[in-house]
């Protein structure tokens, strides 16, 4: 959740100048992206509440799994692909992330 949050809040700094039909590809193939490792992130972390809210000990191989992750999508937004086209393209990243509801993000989205 803090990339998704992170990503955006670069892409609120950012101008939006490109042109339309390439923008509304990317803007989707990064939105479809960003919506996917949310997921998966959410998924991982929803494991561990509830293990914990059980008060069961969480599995070392859930935590491991959170931890690549989290590592990965570090990794990935960080990536110059992902700087360039977040921000060449925040306005309509931002819209497209407000349209699209994974686990709170568009109030997350919608925040910024």
């Amino acid at each position: 959740m803090r990339f998704i949050v992170a990503v955006l809040a670069v892409a609120s700094l950012a101008c939006a100048a490109c042109e339309p039909i390439a923008s509304a590809q990317w803007v989707k193939t990064l939105t479809a992206e960003l919506l996917r490792r949310v997921s998966e992130d959410q998924t991982l972390r929803k494991q561990e509440m509830v293990s914990l809210q059980e008060g069961l000990p969480v599995k070392t191989s859930l935590l491991a799994r959170i931890d690549a992750v989290d590592c990965a999508n570090t990794e990935w937004r960080k990536s110059s692909t992902v700087q360039s086209i977040v921000s060449s393209r925040s306005g309509a990243l931002r819209r497209a992330m407000s349209d699209n509801e994974v686990d709170g993000v568009a109030d997350d989205a919608g925040a910024l």
